[in-house]
């Protein structure tokens, strides 16, 4: 695996030779860095194939550029100058690699061939101070001279004993690199650099420059100055780029895979204060994420204000669009005095602002906090609602690579399931508690009907439910006997439309009557004129043909039985003649050609015959 080493420490304390004494290198790439002796920006050397050095600025002025550097660091080298000990710039870069969770590193106290014992051993022991209680609180302390390469061999042993144990880190599944470099080159256009945080990219490949949104093509790419076809996560790459003639791409912009990444003004983080300030609601700072730098308000979600050395959770505002995933890190700094105020970490990627003071956002937030990988996959997996997320998109959005084993865990333990992606049981419960809960408010809403179209259930749940999860549970439900499916129809087992006595006779009355009339019932105005007396002929009319009593046929009603006698001497007639006219068909009904025609079609469209021509054929199902 590649890592990427970085210096930091004050201005002058020797951070850009010790790297051209480890490397053979100078990484100050400017002119004017030459001349003043001082970085002023990002600088790049190569140790050996697996690591790269990046030299970070000292001076206070340049400190935007250090955490555009700090931000991929594997390991850290914190500099001291022997003959000057801890100064402010030492301090604020120690607190930033903490602030951004770099978890290894080694002390470094250089110049020492311009100081005596004594004098080492105070610079020694404030330095020890300064870490006390961090990750660099055990860590290694080399004493070294870059002029007369005193040292230096320690430190390389050292240097490469760190890089074999650096751990694998977790790749999110999808390519992205932060660029901190971007440059032309008189031939070939423009080369933007940068560290692969996951994925990979090879020569041809079409990408995405966010948060701007247009697309790019690789054209070449190299890796320590050499041609390579290929480029994967945590080495640092230098990218040919096609097909930006209409806007620049730099420092600040996100190489992404196109579409893996939504750009937004709104997050939730967790943001922890140094020592010496404070952050009330609303306050306006300058906020560090990746390699961009952007104005941004900070709103702490569960108090109006954050104490000095506390930590809290809080929604970030940036005035800029940006790019970002959970656990990204970041950094706040004040405008006057410029300095570091604190840091976090992204918990989640919002659209929009969220509802401040919520007891369940408080929980929901600091499951995502958590240091336990399982807490962390449950509850992405539980923020998905009704729409299962796949075991690759969680694990690009907990920057996780081997979840197989987690998930089985989660399985084992009742609390997720699978469909289409994976759901937790608590919210499979749910979705099939709505589907009944809406079918449950659609019979107290329409009392007189046998219950809600398929079509409209599944309108109504369009947004709210995943296809893939609606169906299943749809079906589930229907099988454990709580919901009946007739037809296009669904409804609650055991509902039935209820009328009232007078309204049953009635709908007796009107059966009885069509019956009596055969296959030649009488037109609406006629029924209307024989019930006209009677107060809830209407309502009960509906109530009959929603319940299937009776049919609608051609403008005519029909009972039920009525229609289901007309289909067998259809079905008998057909299967000893094989084709009938209409005529053939009137005359064993023994009715008119009005009332044929319409049947004839009702009966072609429920599938039991097909016309041709003026023929009827039976349709071989019905056989």
């Amino acid at each position: 695996m590649h890592c990427v080493i970085g210096t930091c420490g004050h201005i002058d304390h020797g951070k850009t030779a010790l790297v051209t004494a480890l490397t053979g290198y100078n990484p100050d790439r400017l002119k004017e860095e030459k001349e003043r002796g001082m970085t002023t920006d990002l600088g790049f050397a190569f140790y050996g194939d697996s690591a790269t050095i990046i030299d970070v600025p000292g001076h206070e002025k340049f400190i935007r550029h250090m955490i555009a550097g700090a931000h991929t660091v594997d390991l850290v080298l914190l500099v001291v100058a022997a003959n000057e000990g801890v100064r402010l710039q030492t301090t604020e870069h120690f607190e930033i690699t903490k602030l951004l969770g770099i978890k290894r590193g080694i002390i470094v106290i250089t110049k020492i061939d311009l100081v005596d014992k004594e004098t080492l051993y105070l610079v020694q022991e404030e330095v020890r101070n300064l870490v006390r209680g961090s990750y660099l609180a055990s860590s290694p302390i080399v004493f070294v001279s870059s002029l007369t390469g005193e040292g230096i061999e320690t430190l390389r042993g050292l240097i490469d004993k760190m890089i074999e144990e650096t751990p694998p880190k977790e790749d999110r599944g999808y390519f992205r690199c932060h660029v901190d470099r971007s440059f032309r080159i008189k031939g070939f256009g423009q080369v933007v650099a940068g560290t692969i945080l996951s994925g990979s990219v090879r020569v041809g490949d079409t990408l995405e420059v966010a948060p701007k949104g247009f697309l790019v093509r690789v054209r070449g790419l190299q890796r320590h100055k050499k041609e390579i076809e290929k480029a994967e996560m945590g080495e640092r790459v230098a990218i040919n780029i096609l097909g930006q003639e209409k806007e620049e791409i730099i420092r600040g912009d996100v190489l992404i895979e196109p579409k893996s990444l939504e750009p937004t003004h709104f997050f939730s983080g967790y943001v922890t204060l140094l020592r010496n300030n404070s952050i009330k609601r609303g306050k306006r700072f300058k906020l560090h994420i990746g390699t961009k730098e952007t104005l941004a308000r900070i709103y702490p979600l569960f108090r109006d204000e954050i104490p000095p050395g506390e930590s809290d959770y809080c929604q970030i505002f940036t005035e800029e669009m940006i790019v970002c995933e959970i656990q990204d890190p970041f950094i706040l700094r004040s405008f006057s005095p410029p300095m570091t105020i604190g840091g976090g970490k992204v918990l989640e990627v919002c659209q929009r602002k969220v509802k401040r003071g919520d007891a369940s956002l408080l929980s929901h937030l600091s499951r995502l906090n958590s240091p336990e990988k399982k807490v962390v996959v449950y509850e992405l997996v539980n923020s998905s609602g009704f729409h299962p997320i796949s075991e690759k998109e969680i694990g690009r959005r907990a920057g996780l690579t081997n979840l197989k084993e987690i998930l089985s865990e989660l399985r084992e333990e009742g609390k997720i399931k699978e469909c289409a992606g994976y759901i937790t049981t608590t919210n499979y419960e749910k979705a099939k508690e709505k589907i009944k809960s809406i079918i449950s408010d659609y019979h107290k809403e329409n009392p007189y009907k046998t219950g809600i179209r398929y079509s409209e259930l599944i309108s109504r749940l369009a947004q709210e439910m995943a296809p893939p999860l609606r169906e299943k549970v749809l079906q589930e439900v229907i099988e454990e006997g709580v919901l009946v499916m007739e037809k296009e129809t669904i409804k609650l087992s055991g509902f039935q439309i209820s009328l009232t006595e007078e309204e049953k006779g009635l709908a007796e009355k009107v059966v009885s009557f069509l019956k009596g009339k055969g296959f030649m019932p009488p037109d609406e105005k006629e029924l209307i004129k024989h019930f006209a007396g009677e107060k809830r002929y209407g309502k009960v009319i509906g109530i009959l043909k929603e319940t299937g009593d009776l049919i609608e046929i051609g403008g005519f009603l029909f009972p039920r039985e009525t229609v289901e006698r007309a289909k067998e001497i259809l079905v008998s007639l057909l299967t000893e003649r094989k084709e009938i006219t209409p005529s053939e068909y009137r005359e064993r009904l023994n009715t008119t050609r009005r009332y044929v025609i319409p049947l004839l079609n009702y009966f072609d469209s429920s599938g039991i015959t097909i016309r041709k021509g003026d023929l009827r054929i039976l349709k071989r199902s019905t056989v």
